[in-house]
């Protein structure tokens, strides 16, 4: 059985790629996933990161192309996809903050879009704690969400695109996390 550790991390298009062997995981092919400019970019498809956070801080640098509308679907946070257990921002015909345990309880809390994220990098941020999900944008908590629908599984670092309009991600960083478990594959 892997050990569980407490650990900070930091992932960096830049640096690290699009890495399928030691780093992500592939889920629904689209046009990529790539790296341009230092970002991550995903044209249609789903990755996951190998490695399962248990609680913690998770930031994304997050450019969403543009202002939600019905053709556009774009998710990331953390989840556990084959149940669909999350806590994750998604942008469709709104922006939604989104808790689930995965089993019967999904929460769900539309947040007013700024003009101001459209098409520029834009710091997303998710506090996971027991029982317990802040959401931020650019440095202010958009949304608290408590009770049963706060999952108490690990979950995985999860991005999605379905969109035609490529959404990019730059930095992603995880701290004050209880655990990480990251396999050998």
């Amino acid at each position: 059985m892997p050990e569980l550790i407490r650990t900070n991390f930091t992932y960096d298009p830049t640096k690290n790629g699009y890495n399928t062997t030691t780093t992500w995981k592939t889920i629904v092919a689209g046009v990529g996933p790539t790296t341009a400019s230092g970002r991550l970019v995903l044209d249609g498809g789903t990755v996951a990161r190998y490695g399962d956070i248990l609680k913690g801080e998770v930031t994304f640098d997050v450019t969403v192309p543009v202002a939600p509308v019905a053709t556009v679907e774009h998710v990331f946070g953390l989840a556990q996809s084959t149940i669909m257990a999350g806590v994750y921002f998604s942008i469709g015909t709104t922006l939604n903050c989104i808790v689930s345990d995965g089993t019967t309880t999904t929460t769900s809390a539309d947040i007013d879009w700024s003009p101001a994220w459209t098409n520029v990098p834009v710091t997303f941020k998710i506090i996971w704690e027991s029982g317990l999900v802040k959401f931020y944008i650019g440095g202010t908590k958009v949304m608290t969400m408590a009770g049963d629908e706060i999952p108490s599984i690990p979950l995985s670092i999860y991005l999605h695109d379905d969109s035609g309009t490529a959404m990019s991600v730059g930095n992603i960083s995880v701290s004050a996390n209880s655990y990480f478990y990251q396999p050998i594959v």
